[in-house]
């Protein structure tokens, strides 16, 4: 019987940490270079004038930010379309993989048609709806006038122009949960729901006491993605809201009024346009902080209802 020497395991298991080590130096490698060098160089460019030769400022731009009222309608309507979208997207995403899941034939199709919006461009798909949302001959006033109903400006409204946009995102955005939702789903083992029949429980006790406790991990990832999706709203309202009149590359995005201008469209524009690179950087370093919160906010929301 051969017996293996107490130094050749720890030789064995030396080797082996060293092999582990080796092949992760250079993974975290690239990580810091790729993720957090950028996080750190906008950090540091927020800290300058750029229109001074490189100025150190300190925290003057993050300062600016707080009596900067473009800004501050920037971040307001930031939040108005995260809070809108989001939960308005994972509830008709997580409905209709409900629904889709319940039924015997036709899967297929049903998840292949409402996964198209997601595939498509967005930029196709912004033009298309800016058409449907026109005033005079847009296909949804012609529709409300045939139902004698008074037309709309839409993209033309300060009070309807981002709810208009917050409908399309939602419309193209939804298939892409509603497949996780399903992915999930499947994942479900059916003798739960066997045991529940034989007990006589209903729909929606299926629904509160098995399907939402063991989805809560794909609810989580959902939530957090959808959630810094939103965050970062940009080609939507770009495409949509820019006057194609205007001269200028999308400089005139964001109205009526700037009530569709949100955090990304803002940097974009003091960043590109008006090479204001400093204070660019700050604001994305701002909501690189705020979606960074929410997200830990999250995380600990459903820590604490995993520990209940």
């Amino acid at each position: 019987m051969h017996f293996v020497k107490k130094a050749d395991i720890k030789k064995y298991s030396g080797r082996r940490k060293s092999k582990i080590v080796c092949g992760i130096i250079p993974i975290l490698l690239l990580f810091l270079i790729l993720n957090l060098g950028p996080l750190l160089a906008s950090f540091i460019i927020s800290l300058t004038n750029m229109w001074k030769g490189n100025e150190f400022v300190g925290l003057a731009n993050y300062v600016n930010f707080i009596h900067d009222d473009i800004a501050r309608i920037a971040l307001r309507n930031t939040f108005y379309y995260v809070l809108g979208t989001v939960p308005t997207n994972i509830i008709i995403a997580f409905t209709l993989a409900l629904m889709i899941e319940n039924i015997t034939r036709g899967k297929a199709f049903f998840r292949s048609v409402f996964f198209l919006p997601v595939i498509t461009s967005m930029v196709g798909v912004g033009i298309v709806w800016s058409w449907l949302y026109q005033p005079m001959f847009g296909l949804i006033n012609q529709i409300l006038r045939l139902l004698h109903l008074q037309p709309q400006m839409w993209l033309k409204s300060a009070t309807l122009a981002l709810p208009s946009v917050m409908a399309m995102a939602i419309w193209k955005n939804f298939g892409y949960n509603m497949v996780l939702f399903m992915a999930a789903l499947q994942g479900i083992s059916y003798i739960y729901y066997e045991a529940a029949k034989i007990d006589g429980v209903t729909f929606w006790q299926n629904l509160r006491y098995i399907t939402i406790p063991l989805l809560k991990p794909a609810i989580k990832l959902i939530v957090i993605t959808t959630m810094i999706a939103s965050f970062q709203v940009f080609t939507e309202i770009y495409i949509m809201t820019q006057d194609r009149s205007a001269s200028g590359t999308g400089s005139s995005a964001g109205g009526p009024a700037h009530a569709t201008i949100v955090m990304v469209l803002l940097i974009q524009k003091l960043g590109f346009a008006e090479v204001n690179i400093g204070y660019a950087s700050a604001l994305a370093f701002i909501l690189f902080l705020i979606i960074l919160g929410i997200v830990l906010i999250i995380f600990k929301l459903f820590k604490s209802e995993d520990d209940n």
